[in-house]
């Protein structure tokens, strides 16, 4: 591998993944309720470790004056050491003030972005493939 090889990564050396999923949450007061979350699994198919920072939600349209939203995450999970062959795996909720503002045929796509600034994108997915109340 030559030294410039390193900066210069194919779209296909990280694969995002984009899963429609749900928790059931029991409590001894409620019955169980199902909360829908969306699965993002991260595949490093590089010959080497990565370290990647905190997932983006990219939109085709502005929401909240932005078309880009950082992923609720846990504090002091990224930047995340994802080896070579890995995967890693985030289960979130697209915040309310997004999603109520979301139509089923709306476009999303996800951004991994590693410590040296280098994206990469998943495909576009629309809001009902991800979603399974819509």
């Amino acid at each position: 591998m030559a030294v410039f090889d390193f900066f210069f990564r194919s779209q296909n050396d990280i694969k995002i993944e984009a899963f429609p999923s749900f928790e059931t949450l029991q409590n001894a007061l409620i019955r169980d309720f199902v909360v829908h979350t969306i699965e993002l699994k991260i595949t490093n198919n590089t010959e080497y470790a990565l370290f990647i920072e905190l997932p983006i939600i990219k939109l085709y349209k502005k929401v909240n004056g932005f078309t880009e939203h950082k992923i609720p995450a846990p504090v002091g999970l990224y930047p995340f050491h994802l080896k070579h062959s890995c995967s890693h795996r985030i289960k979130f909720n697209l915040p309310n003030d997004i999603f109520d503002k979301l139509k089923p045929k709306d476009k999303i796509r996800f951004i991994i972005t590693d410590v040296l600034k280098i994206k990469y994108l998943s495909r576009k997915y629309t809001i009902s493939e991800l979603a399974y109340d819509l």
